[in-house]
This record gives structure tokens, sequence and C-alpha cells, in this order.
């Protein structure tokens, strides 16, 4: 497995399709699939420049419509769209995976909430958002949302956060204080590549903390290794 790959990304929000957009591709002034949503929208290149961009894309939405709007996104997003989450890896050495065990707990969880499962192996709250089996490889690749507060997260280096009104924004348009001020909680995926028959665990590396990267691998370990 390389040191940089991209998994569970076939399918994006439109929340995701934005933060994965530069702000520079909608202030183009020779992108036409800008230009003729501008001209629909009834505005001009000096609103993009003069609002940050959840707010011009805000307004665009408002005059042109939800499906006008998502139909602009997605074209904008096949254009210049930064696809994949990089998967920085952490390795772990896990003996005795069971490669059966592990496919049939985790998919037995998938969905849950796990501090509600298992309320001493989580610290924060983490959910089992997918489960992705190879038979042939006996790899079984796990995404993991977890949800950290103020008080845990360093605002440098963050792409995007919920505010306390519950909105996304963009950090990279947003002086790092102000950001910090206006961060209620980060969600933020992490994922882990367990090879049952090498006994190897991998572990996102590019988000948390070491010890949220460990409860990944502690998870693999009680749900596939057999005692």
């Amino acid at each position: 497995m390389a040191d940089n790959t991209y998994i569970f990304r076939e399918d994006y929000r439109t929340e995701d399709m934005i933060s994965r957009i530069r702000v520079e591709h909608f202030r183009s002034e020779e992108e036409e699939l800008v230009q003729d949503v501008l001209e629909e929208a009834d505005l001009g290149r000096a609103y993009l420049l003069e609002h940050e961009k959840q707010d011009f894309l805000g307004e665009i939405k408002d005059r042109v419509g939800d499906e006008r709007y998502d139909e602009f996104i997605e074209a904008m997003f096949e254009q210049y769209g930064e696809k994949g989450d990089q998967f920085n890896i952490q390795f772990y050495v896990v003996d005795d995976i069971v490669y059966d065990d592990l496919v049939t707990r985790a998919e037995e969880l998938g969905g849950e909430e796990l501090r509600q499962v298992e309320s001493e192996e989580f610290r924060r709250p983490t959910t089992l958002t997918k489960v992705q089996a190879n038979d042939e490889a006996r790899i079984v690749d796990l995404q993991f949302e977890v949800v950290d507060h103020p008080e845990n997260i360093d605002a440098e280096g963050l792409e995007t956060a919920y505010t306390a009104e519950g909105e996304i924004i963009d950090l990279s348009e947003t002086e790092l204080e102000e950001a910090e001020r206006l961060i209620r909680e980060n969600r933020y995926m992490m994922e882990v590549r367990a090879h049952a028959d090498d006994g190897i665990v991998a572990v996102s590396n590019s988000v948390g903390r070491n010890p949220i990267r460990k409860e990944m691998k502690n998870a693999v370990k009680r749900w596939g290794v057999q005692s």
C-alpha cells in the first residue's frame, strides 16, 4: 500500500465538492461555467471578489434555485475538484486477525455510534460509517467519523468546520483567530485498512491525534482477534 492512496470516495455531498474547489476557480474571468451561472443569477464577477466563497455561493443558490446550483457545483467539481481523501498512513502489527470475524463484527456495528456499544473503548463520539471487504485479498477497509470539540482542535491546517449555528465554513478563507472562535466542533473521517493475513493494520495519519489512531487499531484487534 502506498504512502498516499484514496479510498471510500465515490460520492460527494455538495458541501464536500465545494470544499475541494479552490476559490480562485470561482473567481476566474475565463471560466464559462461561472460566467453562465452569474448571468442567470444577475450577478457580476465583482460580487465574487467582494464576498467569501460560502457567501457568494449562497447568493447564487438563492437566485438560480437548488437544481441549477447543484448542476453548477457538480460541473465545477468535475473540472477543478480535488478528489479523494489523501490517506497518509501509520502501520501497526496486529497478529492473528481472523478475516471473517472482523468482517462479521464490523458489519454488525456499521452505522453505530460506538460509544453506545463499547463505551469504555472510545473517548469521543465515533461512528463506523463504512465497511468494505475484499474477500480475495482478505483486506477490510473501515471508515470512522470522529467528532472533536474546540478544546481538542488546532484550527491551523483544518479545511472546514462547523460553526455554532451548524453551518460548514471554509477555514482557508478566515483568519486563524477568527476560525478558532467560530468552530463548535470538527467532524472528520479516519480510515483503516486491515490486512488480515499479514497482520498489518494501516490507520490514516492525516487527521486525528495518536490516541485516536490507537483506538482504531484496538477496535480491529477486538473485533478480529480471537481471545
